[in-house]
């Protein structure tokens, strides 16, 4: 009776994955027709400067929009254009404006015009506004203050809907991102790094850290920092409906040959990878797989949503080439965590209704082994495993590292104890709440490498208070972003000269903890909360509501259109 009902529900969940497939291969060559047949039209829209901070928006539009200035005397193309945070200014150079920007001009009243591309497009166009004259140098350079900016308008698509955004279905994967996890997102301060010029994402800052006694440290690659004027910058901002805590803010800069590459493990540990191979052999749940799809940094990545017969934790395993006399390997992971796995703690936040703040309130000072031990049962954080003859053994328990940026981590593993050929390793976690888009094995000995610690020098917050003294050591005293909007500009010494030999990477160590802003209506179910406790059932809910989403209405609704208030 078992095996019927584990093939039912198998042909079930395949035959509504094809049903949702084939309403989405009709739907969408239709919402495409309907956004191309209502023309080309845009509307004006002027942004928000006492909600947004003038240099974050000009930042977002400065690689896409062609920039026009209005003053008191003329309109002005603006290119070139640096943003100058530390002393709020905008420097550019300027000319006349091309003609395919002359075009149109909007109709007063209108809040909608038409275009025709052919004669250019409005769309690519950001403009600025300033009541006071703005003089240009003999070599048309211009020095804007931005306190002399007292509007930005940029033109938008007129097509009184916004198509949600799917991504990803393939063999069974259906990965929605854009409103639907919106609506719910929690994650942690966002923190970004300067290239010399611009502040570029990097990634979120102590992930899961969601109560004081959660408060761990971080470690993670800064990609596109460069040293500018013998420092590095970083910005941390608070972005989300949260309370956001950091303790502390180092940057860890490791000078290794060139040859390698430096990697950091979750603990904060420099290792060196010079030959990493890819595995041989994939295995999903029990079925074989094609390994090519961790082999690349390609953002094509696994998943964790096998379709099985049972509620048991997905698995993946891989099976590795191991040299002869090797007693160490360290595994290369570019992961990071779905957003699904937001989206399923939103929902489950939410069955709290009017008592959610209540319940954080009570677990704020929870120990943080009773924590630990609950997501470790539900399948929260990834584990790492090691097969030695019949038996599995695990080697590390990773920490959540966020949805919106890929982490390359890596796990260190001795295999002094472990003989077995070839080396198979076993990646675990709850359903949909991981992405693995690589992994490696490197066999290779760790080589010599110079490791800098560089504590900040600076600290400016966006009311222009120096914030410093929160961030220098692991203490008491928290640097505190209640708002959104909040943010902090940290600065770091750049003591290293330019290498002849080798290669330079940085890390950031940061240390802190978030708390949720949430105002969730009506009564919880208890009876059904308290069924949480209960190990595997947070993964069980996430895959139950991950079948229900893509075979129910909610699919499809939430698929189609959906309306976004101007």
């Amino acid at each position: 009776m078992k095996s019927f009902f584990s093939y039912f529900r198998l042909y079930y969940c395949q035959k509504q994955l094809k049903k949702l497939n084939s309403y989405l291969f009709l739907i969408l060559p239709i919402i495409t027709l309907f956004l191309f047949s209502c023309g080309n039209r845009y509307m004006n829209k002027k942004i928000d400067l006492e909600k947004n901070d003038k240099i974050t928006v000009l930042q977002k539009y400065k690689a896409k929009k062609y920039f026009i200035l209005h003053d008191q005397q003329s309109d002005t193309h603006l290119y070139n254009v640096i943003l100058d945070e530390f002393n709020k200014k905008i420097k550019a150079q300027t000319s006349e404006i091309d003609d395919l920007h002359t075009f149109y001009k909007p109709v007063a009243g209108e809040k909608s015009h038409s275009y025709k591309k052919k004669l250019g497009d409005p769309k690519s166009e950001i403009h600025l506004y300033s009541s006071s004259p703005i003089y240009t140098d003999a070599k048309n350079i211009v020095d804007i203050p931005l306190d002399k900016i007292d509007s930005i308008i940029v033109h938008e698509s007129d097509t009184g809907h916004e198509v949600l955004k799917v991504v990803g279905i393939t063999a069974g994967t259906l990965v929605v991102v854009t409103a639907l996890v919106a609506a719910l997102k929690s994650s942690c301060p966002f923190v970004y790094s300067n290239d010399g010029t611009l502040f570029t994402f990097e990634g979120e800052l102590y992930p899961g850290a969601i109560r004081p006694s959660m408060e761990r440290n971080d470690y993670f690659q800064l990609k596109h920092i460069k040293g500018k004027e013998n420092s590095y910058r970083i910005k941390v901002s608070n972005e989300l409906k949260e309370i956001q805590y950091t303790n502390s803010l180092n940057l860890i800069e490791v000078l290794h040959p060139e040859n390698s590459e430096a990697m950091i493990d979750q603990n904060g540990k420099i290792h060196t990878i010079k030959n990493p191979i890819s595995p041989f052999e994939m295995i999903v749940g029990n079925q074989p797989s094609n390994p090519e799809i961790v082999e690349d940094s390609d953002n094509n990545s696994f998943h964790f949503n096998a379709i099985t017969d049972s509620f048991e934790f997905q698995t993946l395993k891989l099976k590795f080439n191991r040299p002869q006399e090797k007693d160490k390997v360290k595994l290369v992971l570019r992961l990071k965590n779905s957003y699904w796995l937001d989206y399923t703690f939103g929902k489950f936040y939410k069955k709290f209704g009017s008592s959610f703040n209540e319940f954080q309130k009570k677990n704020r000072n929870q120990p943080y082994e009773k924590s630990l031990k609950w997501m470790k049962e539900q399948g929260i954080p990834l584990e790492i495993l090691i097969r030695n003859n019949e038996e599995w053994t695990l080697v590390e328990s990773l920490n959540m590292v966020g949805p919106l940026a890929f982490r390359d981590i890596v796990v260190p593993i001795d295999l002094k104890s472990n003989s077995f050929k070839p080396l198979e390793i076993m990646l675990r976690c709850g359903f949909m709440f991981w992405e693995v888009d690589k992994v490696a094995a490197d066999f290779s000995e760790n080589l010599p490498v110079i490791v800098n610690n560089l504590k900040p020098f600076r600290a400016i917050d966006q009311d222009g208070n120096d914030v410093l003294k929160f961030l220098t050591e692991k203490d008491d005293q928290y640097l505190v972003q209640p708002n959104i909007g909040d943010q902090v500009y940290v600065s770091f010494k750049n003591n290293s000269e330019d290498l002849k030999d080798g290669k330079k990477t940085i890390f950031l160590e940061n240390r802190g903890y978030y708390e949720y802003i949430r105002n969730f209506s009506g009564t919880s179910n208890k009876l059904e909360l308290m069924t949480f406790r209960n190990p595997g059932t947070f993964t069980k809910f996430s895959e139950k509501m991950y079948y229900d989403f893509i075979s129910g209405e909610q699919a499809l609704e939430e698929l189609a259109i959906f309306d976004i208030a101007k």
